[in-house]
């Protein structure tokens, strides 16, 4: 409280240590009430970065779980080439350029070919299309796998097995009389197709059958081939 001293006719006014008290405790409250609207700035600031990082993360983990949840494949595309005989008789139709594709490839864990003769080549993943490429160019001039009448089959099975265990056998082949090629990929139901559809001609498609045939039984046989 003020007390007033009436001293040579003049009025002061003084304050008491009650009065100073007050003031004192408004301003500590003024300084609490603004530390703790500072201190919830930072903290919506920080729940704000922390929700972001973890939207980040969980969109990036989605992304890879669908990744890893999807089996390789394998794409080959290319076209027959025309060539001249040099001795001047008619022109035969080869390989020409070609290439391969391996789908979803981070989800490979290993991959093998099974040739027609049993034997096993396993591939190392980093060059694998390249190699790929190449044998199926090189194969048009090696022997014959099946030979039925004027037709000539090359063909080998390429074994692609996932991270999380899943396992998919393709069957890919040459198919040439003289004058004509073809090359060819299938697996699954598609293989299945060559041995069961309704050809026309099925003296032109013995090999097909042959081949898938051979798909089927390696299918049961695979865990052996797997470790060899």
């Amino acid at each position: 409280m003020a007390k007033k001293n009436n001293r040579k006719g003049k009025q002061v006014i003084t304050n008491t240590p009650n009065g100073a008290k007050r003031e004192s405790k408004k301003c500590k409250e003024r300084r609490n009430i603004t530390v703790s609207e500072t201190l919830s700035i930072i903290i919506s600031f920080l729940a704000l970065g922390v929700s972001i990082v973890a939207l980040i993360h969980s969109d990036h983990y989605s992304e890879l779980e669908y990744k890893y949840k999807v089996d390789p494949q394998i794409e080959i595309t290319g076209s027959p080439e025309i060539k001249a005989t040099p001795s001047g008789g008619p022109p035969f139709t080869t390989m020409g350029e070609i290439q391969v594709s391996v789908v979803e490839k981070n989800n490979l864990d290993s991959a093998f070919i099974i040739y027609g003769d049993n034997r096993v080549e396993r591939l190392e993943l980093d060059d694998m299309e390249g190699t790929l490429e190449g044998k199926i160019k090189s194969g048009v001039d090696t022997k014959a796998d099946i030979v039925s009448g004027e037709w000539e089959y090359r063909y080998f099975f390429l074994c692609l097995e996932s991270l999380d265990g899943e396992t998919k056998l393709y069957l890919i082949y040459t198919k040439s009389l003289p004058g004509f090629f073809t090359f060819n990929a299938a697996s699954g139901i598609e293989v299945y197709g060559l041995e069961k559809a309704d050809y026309e001609n099925e003296a032109d498609y013995v090999g097909e059958k042959l081949m898938a045939r051979k798909y089927v039984q390696l299918l049961k046989e695979l865990p052996e081939y797997r470790n060899q």
